[in-house]
């Protein structure tokens, strides 16, 4: 007792207790009791015992305790009770010890984390709860070792059954009947989907004896051997219902329980269990008994959640405890009701339901009859029967409980004025509110800055933005400056959580806080209507129970409500929404009773009173809804509410959308009419209007009769109208086959109507309109009517208020309106099997209608904006990456004027998200298809990944969906996934929200690893701290489905209302934004929170608006990389080791490489206009993004002001990554969408056009080429046109003159009555373009030719040419020669105003077929004066003899255009040839290719990493490449389509779709994964048992079960072909060719026209015949010239001078030879050209001649011709190797005289030595010296040699120079050498150098060669030619000069009086050259610098 004692008095100090008298003995009347302490003045005293209980005892409470935890206990209980709160709150670490101790360190954690969750940083406690946690991280880590260690498998501390067994010796039970306690029990599913063992405990005589008992062999046993087993399931099921025998039998959760155990028993015994069965609901009862506890998902939670202790000492117990104490506290519970209340609930559980109506208990199968909920003899031990029977006792119950309820207000006292105080007095260190705070309170600076500011907002009539981070203390920050003001004030909320944590903890302390200042403040709460029970609805229920009780589960649900009716303070519903029986719970809503209640009602109603506490208090916490829809209805003038502050803003538009949206709800009101008048069979009303419609003195009431008649014509109209958009909707949906219970099919509502349907409706609103009417009429003649009963005027008021309301909502949809849309949504029944339920032999489907406004913001602005002078917007997630634009707009609160705008702020949460938060993206998964409605290799991909990170956190997992169907898909996968390792899964439909929640948060401390699956609204308003949540995994971005009818029409709304919008990216991409920030709200709320995020969707990474939202977002530790990678960075992170920040995104990024000088000069230029003339691969479009760079660098221009033009998507996309990478997400990502084709930017002029002419315009679909074709057959025939006359070909090439040459059509038809005299081919081509130009147009369609034509015609209007002159400030356009004069027009309408920067080459202008004008770029600076022009022509992408071939052949072709075209010096040491191919035929020539193209993708590039070889092979035309497909699939070679009109096998997209889906299941046949009884699992069975082994036939079966349409006609026909081909090759072949890695390497098959812009390691270009390459001229070439020079006339764009047809044909042959050289100009390191003696094309067989391109292009010196494949050799440049010593390779610095050198120092060297003319050669190898390059050799100077020392520094380098330089001694070489310090006196160093080697060679070859070298080194310097060294001797005086193309000059000889002899030497190119005669030569006699010099000019050179 001492012991005690003195912890006791310890204590005192702690808990701040009064000086009690110690042993104190208390005399009561009939004893006398010993007290350890005793407190006299408050009459309570403590004495030793282990009582948890108080006793009284003479007027004295007395506590008992018997230990230091119970003693803490006792003594925190009477400090609360006397009023005082502690000064310092000590904490107890002795479970925490104990835990730890018995290694539970998940438990010991969680019971840490509860403890510290009661202090903050800086209590006494807070380091000593530090250092329990690294004991505890250690501990565990030290365990894992172990475990790992020993490979010691993990055993439960105590196993399921001793546990059990345990609860049986502890439970006693004595004052309960015997009864029963039935479990089922599978350690891998909760969810009660299997039975792995049964335990069942018998109460006999209040004693337990338990049985446990599985099969042999099962899991239950397998993981614990303390399971008895039995041999069969019927010997187990027998027992155990002989065990049970006809005791009552509890369960938890019967409809799981008994439904297994009902198949169950089915399945093995093959009857249904005995009817004598007597189950009872535990679970149900609890309910009932306890109805606001909503963890009833386990019992072991609720008696956690109601303070019941079932456990032992050390936590142990389990179910059975839990259900025994549970049974008894319930009937404690329920017996000690008031009578009346205890006969209510005993009637309800009592009432017998029908016969047809029990049917089975819950929904089980038939033959489990039950009587009522609960059987008498229980009944009578819960609820004893009593003398009050009926309903009406419990009614006065009710009406005096709610008559004494308080309205809902709190308050504070005090007379004290509040201004004079400040917020500082309640936030600083010992301000007003610590001194409240019942915990450790800390100032928190931001908290406090955050309330002044808003404090400022309470004076300012500006709106206030202000973004309060996580943890910041925003609702008190904003509460105290509020209720320190003197408005009245609304603080609304978007959540119920948020809303009940302000008004139950948050409130409660500053009014406290309030109290200690003195000042009077009140506060209420308000919610929506919906949310408060209806009382009169309640009564209704008691007055005919038999109208609503369907169910045993609507029983129990009745009677919890009748009993949480009497408890509840508020009337919330939302504290019942546990309890089931959605059916009922809907109905009690107030906003579901008449609008007006009975008297008896109205006065008590708990909306009432809320509503009557709002007009009393200072402030008001409502939620947004309530908010809203107030301001929507308010009467402004008699508003008295000041301040608005809306918490969660961020969600207000969607709020406000819900709120203002209209409802046409047939269905449900027809159901409605139907239960109030309720027929029969016959057709008699048996309902409740049947006492009006059948009334007897129904005649003498004027009002009944029009009433009767109204509600029948109504009832009739109101079923034929649902009727008929039944049979309507079943038209529109006729091809839906699967449906998603909660995915409506949304669906604009113009698609829904038809005329008789739309008339029908009018008539049908007529006919509500009229019965609400008539319902008014009647119920003011009520009264007066007898023999009613009370709730008719009830019904009559609600059905009125409905009719009205559908009413409106169909008056509304009658209309049409610019700022709604309407829209409707279909629904149907599914049945067990997934069928749509059917009625009277059409597909059940029901439909809602709504008319949803679109403009938000201008009604924000107009209705609250205006209600309230004060409006204060508060957020976690106001901003997009700092700015708060978007908004602003969406919220309305756009000012005209600076200082109007909205005030913004932002304070960052406290929390350091780099330390305590992991961003995680595995960046190798995959979308889902979106053809499917469920896509099982997706939902595996994703299952698995996520059970790898449920595995390494060990559950305390989130995963968030946006798809319901994606979560019940999911979960089954990962419960089988995980539930083995022990982790559970559940998902937020296996309870309530709130027991969810709790449940994830004490998981850790019982023991459990939980993972949750959730929907959106887990998204905010979920507060776990602690570890419980350490992972939380995003499966979907949460988009909004964007065909949704609504989102569309946002989109052109918001679109309309401003110039060149993008819905997209200005809403939708920041509105995702806010909710992923939202998302780590839900992971980190506190300083020891630490947790990773796991993004799994790929458009994260692969979409720039993801990547955009990634660097966005907080700033985290970020992995980027594989899955593997990914799981290993989390495991790292929760272990606690430091994990740093990497990123790959599953390919290398694109290198920006280094400026060459004269690109550099281009990029830094000042002009304003620039044009840039440049060879193939001379990097213009490097330099043009560099320029962009540059601009957006050095902010010369906003990014969303600079437009960058293209002609492929695939371009536009690689310019978009390339600038992403060099400029980071935030700069380029606003420069997106400016990024783009010149198709896509006339659409996007056509689009913002057609917002506000109110039209539509769709791109017709050219990879479906049967829709062009289709108009084209009509447009042939009106012109009279066949199609032989004018194929598909010909066609589009003239509507392509014609739209790119803007032609007027109106001005064409004019002339077409003259052609048809005079030219009727041209007549006829005239009136095909206009009848196809009608067609297009008629169709709301549009081609690529025609958006320029109309982009063209919107920008001549000078009202939209305003708006776009100056959209623009930069303009890029690269590939300009392609441009045709519409594209050039355009831009010129575009670009007067803006800075242009253009590229191109003449010699690549490949489009005139579509229109293009090459003459647009070599005018292109008459067309923009003042432009500057700068020409690049060195190819840094082909090897050095294609790059002289392809110079070779435009000069022979005369298309060099002045540009002098280089190859690169870094690849002068490549020696590739160019390869000419002879074949005999297609099909040979196939097979050489196929070859080649398998060895060219097997070449090692080199790299680090190696990237793969690319292999491409390019046609003319896409028929060329046909036979060369077929051989490649049948060698096995795998390659892809490349190019958006491609054609071919597997071009076609359905094709490509059935490959993809065969190779996918070939890959998952190969796993163990199980698919189940879908299309693909069955394929995959099939896989896996051999049944389907070859190719065609997988293909034929996954195009058998592919939804949708199948495959086109020509589809159809190429995947005959295809399986034709792969006829019996086996599956593996067929993954091989078509393998869905985007990573391996395919070849390219693809048109010249496709790949222009790419380029390829090994290119073959095929088809080089005559009629081939050349294509031959059309067969309406002479016609087509005559239309071109037509159009050229009647031309509205930037045709130059008029064409001859002489010009015209010419411009064809010449865009053929340029299509060659593009093709040629693709290859990097090897190009072969292919031609093929004879053709199969179309059927047809044909020779073909030689093209006379092959001739053009020859040179025996670097093309070798071939006909056998086998002497082709494709080879790359090689390797460097490290060992071999110095190599070229490293060469990376270009000196002036084109060399290239290693390093910087060296270059500056060589250029000093070229300006001064000294030769040199750089790294040459010298004899007698090996493994040595010298730096530089000087020829002139006897070779001697100098080495530049850089690297001094560096050891190894220095012995390798030391290695060298005795190398040069022993070979007697005489050397220099240079250091890096003399390079920076650089003239002096050479000055040195010079004087050094001119004294050597002095000493060596005599005075006269120094002066021979000063003459020629003269030369050198002052020459235009390019003097090399000496060709034999210095002497001679003979030196070679570089040759070059304009230059036939090859060597000089110099005469002087020291150099006596000519000599003839050789090109640098050529090893030698060999001149059989002087004639030769021409020799030709100059003077220079006063010397003579003869200059040797080559005529014919024979090498």
């Amino acid at each position: 007792m001492a012991d005690i004692l003195n912890i006791l008095i310890d204590l005192l100090p702690e808990f701040d207790l009064p000086e009690p008298e110690a042993n104190y003995l208390l005399k009561a009347a009939d004893r006398h009791i010993e007290l350890l302490m005793a407190f006299r003045d408050q009459k309570i005293g403590i004495r030793k015992g282990g009582a948890l209980d108080t006793t009284m005892v003479g007027g004295w409470t007395v506590w008992e305790c018997d230990s230091a935890e119970r003693a803490r206990v006792v003594c925190a209980a009477i400090a609360k009770t006397i009023g005082i709160e502690p000064s310092v709150l000590r904490l107890d670490f002795s479970r925490v010890a104990k835990l730890l101790a018995a290694q539970q360190f998940e438990s010991a954690r969680d019971e840490l984390d509860a403890l510290q969750e009661k202090i903050q940083m800086g209590h006494p406690d807070w380091e000593k709860c530090e250092d329990y946690r690294k004991k505890i991280r250690m501990a565990a880590r030290g365990a894992k070792t172990t475990d790992s260690a020993t490979n010691a498998p993990v055993i439960p501390q105590i196993s399921f059954v001793v546990l059990l067994k345990t609860d049986a010796e502890r439970i006693l039970l004595s004052d309960i009947q015997d009864f029963n306690i039935l479990g089922l029990f599978s350690p891998q599913d909760e969810s009660l989907s299997t039975v792995d063992a049964v335990w069942l405990a018998q109460i006999r005589g209040g004693k337990a004896t338990v049985w446990a008992t599985c099969l042999e062999g099962n899991p239950a046993y397998a993981n614990d051997p303390s399971w008895e087993t039995v041999g069969s399931e019927v010997e187990l099921l027998q027992t155990m219902l002989a065990k049970i025998g006809a005791a009552g039998t509890f369960v938890w959760e019967a409809v799981g329980h008994l439904t297994l155990l009902q198949r169950w028993h089915r399945r093995a015994i093959g009857m249904p269990l005995p009817a004598e069965l007597n189950f009872i609901d535990l679970q149900a009862i609890c309910r009932v008994s306890f109805p606001m506890a909503h963890r009833t998902d386990l019992a072991e939670s609720l008696c956690k959640q109601l303070g019941i202790s079932f456990t032992d000492e050390m936590g142990n117990g389990g179910p059975l405890a839990a259900m025994a104490v549970l049974l008894q506290k319930c009937g404690a519970t329920l017996r000690a009701l008031p009578e009346e209340q205890r006969e209510a609930l005993r009637t309800v559980l009592g009432f017998k339901l029908p016969d047809r109506e029990v049917g089975n208990l819950l929904g089980l199968e038939a033959g489990l009859f039950l009587n009522a909920a609960v059987p008498t003899e229980w009944l009578d031990y819960f609820l004893p029967p009593c003398k009050a029977p009926g309903f009406q006792g419990y009614l006065d119950l009710l009406i005096r409980h709610y008559q004494k309820l308080p309205p809902p207000i709190q308050k504070s006292i005090g007379t004290r004025k509040a201004h004079t105080l400040d917020v500082m007095d309640f936030f600083k260190k010992g301000g007003l509110l610590e001194r409240a705070a019942t915990f450790d309170y800390r100032e928190r600076v931001d908290q406090i800055a955050f309330s002044r500011k808003i404090d400022d907002a309470l004076t300012d009539e500006l709106p206030y933005l202000l973004e309060a981070g996580t943890g910041i203390g925003k609702t008190v920050g904003y509460l105290v400056p509020v209720l320190l003001g003197n408005q009245r004030a609304f603080v609304s909320t978007h959540t119920k959580p948020l809303q009940d944590q302000a008004w139950s903890k948050d409130i409660p302390l500053i009014l406290k806080a309030f109290t200690l200042a003195g000042i009077e403040r009140s506060v209420s709460i308000i919610k929506g209507k919906g949310n408060y029970v209806c009382l009169q609805t309640v009564a209704d229920w008691l007055a005919e129970p038999g109208e609503i009780l369907r169910t045993t589960e609507d029983q129990f649900f009745l009677a919890a409500l009748l009993n949480w009716l009497l408890i509840t303070e508020t009337g919330w519903l939302s504290e019942i929404e546990h309890l089931g029986s959605w059916r009922l719970r809907a109905l009690l809503g107030r906003d579901q009773a008449p609008p007006k209640l009975q008297e008896a009602w109205a006065d008590i109603d708990p909306h009432a009173k809320a509503r009557e506490a709002v007009g009393k208090a200072d402030l008001v916490v409502a939620n947004h809804s309530y908010v809203f829809a107030v301001a929507n209805a308010v009467d402004t003038s008699k508003h008295d509410v000041d301040v608005l502050i809306l918490d969660e803003a961020h969600n207000i538009d969607e709020v406000v959308t819900e709120v203002l949206t209209l409802h046409f709800r047939p269905w449900a009101l027809m159901h409605e009419v139907d239960s109030v008048i309720k027929r029969d069979d016959k057709g008699k009303v048996q309902g409740l209007y049947r006492a009006l419609l059948h009334h007897p003195q129904i005649d003498d009431y004027e009002e009944l009769k029009k009433f009767r008649n109204r509600i029948e014509s109504t009832e009739k109209h109101l079923h034929e109208w649902c009727q008929s958009a039944r049979v309507r909707l079943g038209d529109m949906l006729c091809d839906i086959r699967d449906f998603d219970p909660d995915l409506p099919l949304a669906f604009p509502l113009d698609q829904f109507w038809i005329s008789s349907l739309h008339e029908a409706a009018k008539s049908l609103h007529d006919h509500l309109t009229s019965l609400a009417n008539a319902i008014h009429q009647l119920l003011g003649q009520l009264p007066n009517i007898k023999g009613l009963k009370k709730r008719i005027s009830g019904s009559l008021l609600a059905l009125e208020e409905h009719l009205n309301e559908n009413a409106e909502a169909l008056n509304d949809l009658f209309e049409t309106r610019n700022d709604a849309v309407h829209w409707g949504e279909a629904r149907v029944r599914v049945d067990a099997h997934g069928r749509l339920a059917e009625e009277e032999g059409i597909t059940a489907w029901t439909t809602e209608l709504h008319s949803t406004p679109l403009d938000i913001a201008g009604w924000l602005k107009g209705t609250v904006n205006v209600l309230y002078k004060h409006r204060i917007y508060v957020s976690a997630t106001l901003s997009v990456g700092g700015e708060f634009k978007s908004i602003i707009e969406r919220f309305g609160l756009e000012a005209e004027h600076d200082r109007l705008q909205p005030v913004t702020g932002i304070y960052p949460s406290p929390f350091d998200f780099r330390k305590q938060a992991l961003l995680a993206v595995p960046h190798d998964m995959r979308l889902p298809d979106p053809v499917l409605r469920v896509d099982p290799l997706y939902i595996e991909q994703q299952s698995d990944h996520i059970a790898e990170l449920a595995t390494v956190s060990e559950g305390r997992m989130m995963v968030l969906f946006t798809s319901n169907l994606m979560m019940r898909e999911m979960l089954p996968r990962l419960q089988s996934r995980l539930q083995p390792k022990g982790i559970l899964v559940l998902s937020q439909t296996d309870a309530g929200r709130s027991a969810l929640i709790d449940r994830l948060r004490e998981a850790p401390r019982k023991g459990e690893k939980m993972v949750l699956l959730g929907l959106r609204a887990f998204w905010e308003g979920v507060d776990i701290t602690g570890e419980a949540l350490s992972v939380l995994v995003v499966s979907k971005l949460p988009f909004d489905y964007h065909g949704h009818p609504v989102y569309q029409a946002k989109k052109r709304f918001y679109e309309a209302q401003g110039f060149d919008r993008d819905y997209f990216r200005e809403r939708v991409v920041p509105n995702v934004f806010l909710h992923l920030r939202q998302m780590y709200g839900r992971l980190i709320r506190s300083e020891a929170d630490r947790g990773a995020t796991v993004i799994t969707d790929p458009r994260i990474y692969t979409k720039q608006y993801g990547k955009h939202l990634l660097q966005r977002l907080p700033e985290t530790t970020t992995v980027i990389d594989k899955s593997p990678v990914v799981v290993d960075a989390v495991r790292r992170f929760l272990d606690g080791e430091d994990v740093q920040s990497s990123y790959v995104w599953g390919e290398l990024p694109i290198t920006i490489l280094d400026l060459s000088p004269e690109q550099k000069h281009i990029v830094e230029s000042p002009s304003k206009r620039i044009i840039v003339r440049a060879a193939a691969g001379s990097g213009k479009t490097h330099v043009l993004i560099s320029r962009i760079v540059r601009v957006v660098e050095a902010v010369l221009a906003k990014p969303e002001d600079i437009l960058a033009l293209t002609f492929t998507n695939k371009a536009m996309n690689v310019m978009y990554d390339r600038l992403e990478q060099t400029l980071g997400g935030d700069k380029s990502y606003p420069m997106h969408r400016n990024v783009m084709t010149y198709h896509k930017l006339a659409m996007r002029i056509i689009r913002q056009d057609n917002l506000q002419q109110g039209a539509e315009t769709e791109f017709i679909d050219e990879k479906n080429p049967e829709i062009q074709e289709g108009l084209f057959q009509q447009a042939r025939a009106e012109a009279g046109l066949t199609e032989e006359s004018l194929i598909s070909e010909d066609a589009r090439t003239l509507i392509a003159y014609a739209q790119n040459g803007l032609v007027n059509e109106s001005e064409l038809l004019e002339k077409v009555p003259e052609w048809e005299k005079s030219a009727p081919t041209l007549a006829k081509f005239a009136k095909f373009f206009l009848a196809y130009v009608r067609l297009l147009r008629e169709r709301n369609l549009i081609d690529y030719g025609e958006a320029i034509v109309r982009a063209v015609r919107i920008l001549r209007d000078p009202e939209q040419a305003k708006r776009w002159n100056n959209r623009f400030k930069w303009i890029f356009c690269d590939e300009y020669q392609d441009t045709s004069p519409a594209q050039a027009t355009l831009l010129q309408l575009l670009a007067q105003q803006a800075h242009l920067f253009v590229v191109g080459d003449n010699a690549q202008s490949i489009y005139s077929w579509q229109g293009s004008d090459p003459d647009n770029l070599r005018r292109f600076e008459l067309d923009f004066p003042n432009t500057a022009t700068f020409n690049l022509s060195k190819n840094y992408r082909c090897f050095p003899k294609l790059v002289r071939m392809s110079a070779r052949f435009l000069d022979r072709c005369g298309h060099n255009y002045g540009i002098r075209m280089e190859y690169d010096q870094k690849r002068s040491t490549e020696d590739q040839n160019v390869y000419y191919l002879h074949n005999e035929s297609d099909h040979t020539e196939a097979e050489a290719i196929a070859k080649l193209a398998g060895e060219g993708l097997a070449l090692e590039i080199p790299g680090d990493p190696p990237p793969a070889a690319t292999v491409g092979i390019l046609a003319r035309k896409w028929n060329l490449l046909d036979t060369l497909e077929r051989e490649l699939i049948k060698q096995g070679i795998p390659y892809k389509f490349e190019g958006e009109t491609a054609r071919g096998i597997t071009a076609g997209g359905g094709i490509r779709q059935i490959i993809t889906r065969a190779v996918d299941l070939c890959k998952q046949s190969k796993g163990e994964q199980e698919f189940g009884d879908t299309s693909e699992g069955k394929i995959i069975q099939k896989l896996r048992k051999g049944e389907i082994s070859k190719a065609p036939v997988l293909l034929q079966a996954i195009r058998a079960s592919m939804p949708g349409e199948d495959l086109t006609a020509t589809e159809s026909y190429e995947f005959y072909r295809l399986t034709q081909i792969l006829e019996d090759q086996p599956l593996d072949n067929l993954v091989r060719l078509f393998d869905t890695n985007e990573k391996s390497a395919k070849v390219v098959l693809s048109t010249v026209h496709s790949q222009k812009g790419e380029e390829f390691d090994t290119v073959i270009v095929i088809g080089l015949e005559e009629g081939n390459s050349p294509h031959e001229h059309p067969k309406s070439h002479q016609g087509l010239i005559g239309w071109r020079k037509i159009v050229q006339a009647l031309s509205h764009a930037t045709w130059r001078t008029p064409l001859t047809d002489l010009d015209l044909q010419r411009l064809y042959d010449e865009e053929e030879r340029r299509i060659f050289y593009v093709a040629m100009t693709r290859a990097k390191h090897n190009l072969v050209v292919s031609r093929a003696k004879n053709r199969n094309l179309f059927g047809k067989s044909k020779n073909y001649d030689k093209s006379a391109f092959l001739a053009l292009a020859h040179d025996p010196k670097l093309v070798r011709e071939t006909s056998n494949a086998y002497d082709v050799s494709l080879t790359t440049p090689a390797k460097y190797k490290p060992d071999e010593g110095y190599r070229s390779d490293g060469r990376v610095y270009q000196t002036d005289c084109g060399i290239l050198v290693r390093s910087k120092s060296e270059m500056l060297l060589a250029n000093e030595f070229t300006k001064r003319g000294i030769f040199f050669e750089y790294e040459e190898p010298q004899e007698g010296i090996p493994d040595a390059l010298p730096d530089f050799i000087f020829p002139d100077y006897g070779q001697v040699i100098l080495e530049h020392l850089g690297l001094l520094e560096d050891h190894t380098y220095l012995e390798r120079w030391e290695k060298k330089a005795t190398e040069y001694e022993k070979s007697g070489v005489r050397y220099f050498r240079t250091s890096e310090d003399e390079i920076k006196n650089l003239p002096a160093t050479v000055d040195r150098l010079h004087e050094q080697m001119k004294t050597w060679t002095e000493s060596q070859c005599g005075a006269g060669r120094v002066v021979g070298i000063d003459i020629i080194e003269r030369l050198r310097r002052d020459s235009d030619l390019r003097i090399g060294k000496a060709i034999g001797s210095f002497e001679q005086g003979v030196f070679e000069v570089m040759e070059t193309s304009d230059n036939p000059v090859i060597a000089i000889s110099v005469r002087a009086d020291s150099l006596k002899r000519p000599f003839v030497f050789s090109p640098p190119s050529i090893e030698k050259i060999i001149i059989p005669s002087v004639d030769d030569l021409d020799c030709e006699e100059t003077n220079m610098i006063g010397l003579c010099v003869v200059l040797l000019k080559t005529k014919k050179v024979e090498r």
